[in-house]
């Protein structure tokens, strides 16, 4: 296979792993590379991978990066001290060098093209996939917002970048101190013409 093109073991592709960046105290972004410095395959806004931990645990993680790069995957890992352990092991496990085991990528996600405008609303560790959908639609001109809801502002993750240019003049950050009723008013929701396209992240605030 030529050097634009990624060899992959049976369903998995082998990635290193390049950069750690700690998000905020329990969300931690890993910047993926080939090996040998090859491109990686294509992959579209909201996408996700599988990623094969090494205790033979299968996490699943959205790629947060511009679908444009062709050179790494990033993802963001929220640590569940409550969970199944597999953030456990990504956070203290896995250091700058190690290679791991992903899956191609999948898309039960993805960005519409057809809309006029697009108001994206997004929760917590759910905001993964919406930071590679705003690059997309900033790449492209596109009419666009983003209102994004999480707890404190520590606890914020991309919150740097959503304050400062390119971004900040689309986005409405929302802190409910836990408090629902201190989040995003429902009225900003309707507040859409008929051509306006509603895009959700699901994963709500715990």
């Amino acid at each position: 296979m030529g050097r634009n093109q990624t060899k992959t073991d049976g369903d998995w592709l082998t990635v290193r792993v390049a950069g750690i960046t700690d998000e905020t105290n329990l969300v931690r972004t890993y910047e993926l590379v080939h090996p040998s410095g090859d491109m990686l395959p294509a992959f579209t806004a909201g996408a996700h991978t599988n990623v094969l931990l090494p205790s033979g645990l299968i996490r699943q993680y959205s790629l947060f990066n511009d679908a444009a790069e062709t050179h790494r995957y990033c993802i963001a890992v929220q640590r569940e001290n409550n969970g199944r352990g597999g953030s456990i092991e990504m956070h203290e496990k896995i250091p700058v060098g190690d290679c791991l085991q992903i899956s191609a990528t999948n898309n039960h996600f993805p960005l519409s093209g057809a809309a006029g405008r697009y108001l994206l609303i997004a929760g917590g560790i759910g905001i993964t996939p919406i930071m590679s959908m705003i690059s997309q639609l900033h790449r492209e001109q596109a009419d666009w917002a983003l209102h994004y809801c999480t707890r404190t502002k520590e606890g914020t993750a991309f919150r740097r970048s959503l304050n400062e240019p390119p971004y900040s003049g689309s986005v409405a950050l929302h802190h409910d101190g836990g408090d629902p009723e201190n989040g995003l008013p429902c009225m900003t929701c309707w507040l859409m013409s008929e051509k306006q396209r509603l895009s959700i992240a699901a994963d709500l605030l715990a």
